[in-house]
């Protein structure tokens, strides 16, 4: 009885060790309404991780 609990709290360690990654990688060109590079310049990026089985653009972040 004692084995299967030291195992069994092992397995559940194990499987909740896990690392939060610290960002998302992206590489993107921003473009003006000509399709010219926008260079030395800020740029706003908005993003939204959207629910694709709802009919409504439902966030989940």
């Amino acid at each position: 009885m004692k084995k299967l609990l030291l195992l069994s709290a092992l397995f559940i360690s194990f499987l909740t060790f896990a690392q939060v990654p610290q960002g998302i990688s992206n590489q993107a060109i921003a473009l003006n309404s000509s399709g010219t590079p926008i260079v030395s310049s800020n740029v706003r990026v908005k993003l939204s991780i959207l629910d694709g089985f709802s009919i409504r653009n439902c966030f989940i972040f």
